[in-house]
């Protein structure tokens, strides 16, 4: 799935990677520096999403089911890691300096996944996992 200047690929292995622009922290990094500009940047070479585990006690990244795009953001359909099991949606990027029309569906303008201690893409309403 592409958004305007970048990219995200659901791998075999059920995980995420970004690439491309990433001017509203839309590559889920936790930072806003772009991903494959630079020659050894891609494949192995490019961090997976982090979005989350399969549950508190696990180190199993949970399964990615399907992606989205906007105008400087993401969301993914994700493995649930609270029953019953289902999905969850998690969304990122956007916010200060976009259009501060809430596309992340959290009520209000905010920008997520940067800042201080690379806070990752949280959860969308209720569903599992930790949420905003």
């Amino acid at each position: 799935m592409h958004g305007q200047l970048s990219t995200c690929a659901i791998l075999d292995n059920w995980r995420l990677k970004c690439f491309g622009d990433n001017t509203h922290g839309q590559l889920g990094q936790g930072d806003t520096a772009p991903r494959g500009v630079r020659p050894g940047t891609m494949g192995d070479n490019l961090p997976y999403v982090n979005l989350g585990t399969t549950s508190p006690w696990s180190t199993d990244p949970v399964k990615v089911f399907d992606v989205t795009a906007g105008q400087g953001h993401f969301c993914a359909l994700v493995q649930s890691s609270a029953p019953p099991p289902g999905g969850v949606v998690k969304c990122w990027g956007g916010g200060p300096n976009l259009f501060q029309c809430g596309e992340l569906g959290y009520g209000d303008g905010d920008r997520r996944g940067v800042g201080v201690g690379g806070a990752g893409p949280k959860d969308r309403g209720k569903g599992g996992g930790s949420g905003d």
